[in-house]
């Protein structure tokens, strides 16, 4: 049965009147289970053995959720349906009878504390009830999955990802070069427009040049695969001057160039030639910074590498030597 409308209206016993009629409709109305997604910040379906995964969980119900949390798993196989079922992670419970239409909880999976090795898969479904009249009803999210692997191997996925980012990079700044060069030449502004065009292209590069250097940068934080110092180093020599480069300075002489090319003149001609020179050295600096960084983090990994190597070798001569003079008692 669908809504029916019906009309009331009130008549008084004593004089006959009547009031105006109003329309009121009855019927059910729909109270669908809790709609529930998960959002996985930072890092991506491969990750480490002590990586912290952060989630943004959010449940949306028509008349409010009475609970939400994570059901976790961890096995040794793609099927969630032979995974080991972890205790679930409870975010929000509603007190009382007051419920919320809209709860997001965050939390971060901290999978040193999952005690997982290298080869499992982790699985995370939110799901969250509400408090219907016909019985609860239970939402959940998209499955998630995680591969954990090797921490040497994710470090190479991401150092590749970046090694193709300074590519494209590199481009960017050859077409700042051609600008340059390209005014340094004229004579007028009658090419300007011409240039304005490339101009803005750069600008797009440099702008997905800083969104995935910082990604990435955020993926080796939470992966553990990267120190603080290097971190630093990142962030001050290549992460702060791309960010100038796309919020302030490229946008700067993008509007030179407009003015230019509407009604220019010399002195613009000349600023133009002036801060093009800027750029392209600012350019260069970032990513003569980028190599450098590049190698920084190579020369750091290869450091603790030899320290845990010198580690191993040392305990193998502490239990060698026990060994020695436990047997030099037996005798």
């Amino acid at each position: 049965p669908g809504r029916r409308p019906l009309s009331i209206g009130l008549t008084s016993e004593d004089s006959g009147l009547t009031s105006r009629p109003q329309t009121v409709t009855l019927g059910l109305e729909h109270d669908g289970p809790p709609s529930v997604t998960v959002r996985v910040e930072g890092v991506r379906d491969r990750i480490t053995p002590t990586a912290t995964v952060p989630l943004s969980v959010l449940a949306r119900d028509d008349f409010g959720a009475t609970d939400l949390g994570l059901d976790i798993r961890n096995g040794r196989n793609p099927r969630i349906e032979d995974a080991k079922p972890r205790p679930r992670v409870v975010l929000f419970e509603a007190k009382g009878e007051t419920m919320e239409a809209s709860v997001e909880r965050t939390h971060s999976i901290e999978m040193a504390a999952l005690k997982v090795r290298p080869g499992a898969f982790i699985f995370v479904v939110a799901t969250s009830r509400d408090r219907c009249h016909l019985g609860p009803q239970t939402g959940q999210s998209r499955r998630r999955m995680f591969r954990v692997i090797e921490p040497e191997a994710l470090f190479r996925e991401i150092i590749a990802r970046l090694e193709k980012t300074r590519a494209r990079f590199r481009q960017a700044l050859e077409g700042a070069r051609a600008i340059r060069d390209a005014l340094d030449m004229a004579e007028d502004l009658f090419e300007v427009a011409a240039r304005l065009r490339r101009h803005r292209i750069i600008e797009r590069q440099v702008w997905s040049t800083q969104r995935i250097l910082v990604a990435s940068a955020r993926e080796l934080e939470l992966n553990k695969l990267i120190e603080q110092a290097a971190k630093d180093k990142l962030t001050n020599d290549v992460l702060e001057p791309l960010r100038r480069l796309y919020e302030d300075i490229l946008p700067a002489q993008r509007r030179r160039f407009e003015a230019a090319a509407a009604d220019g003149d010399e002195v613009q001609l000349k600023e133009l030639r002036t801060h093009q020179a800027a750029i392209v050295s600012r350019m260069e600096d970032v990513l003569r910074n980028l190599k450098q960084w590049d190698s920084f983090v190579d020369f750091i990994n290869q450091l603790d590498e030899i320290i845990k190597r010198q580690e191993v070798l040392r305990r193998a001569t502490r239990d060698s030597e026990s060994t020695e003079k436990g047997d030099g008692k037996k005798k």
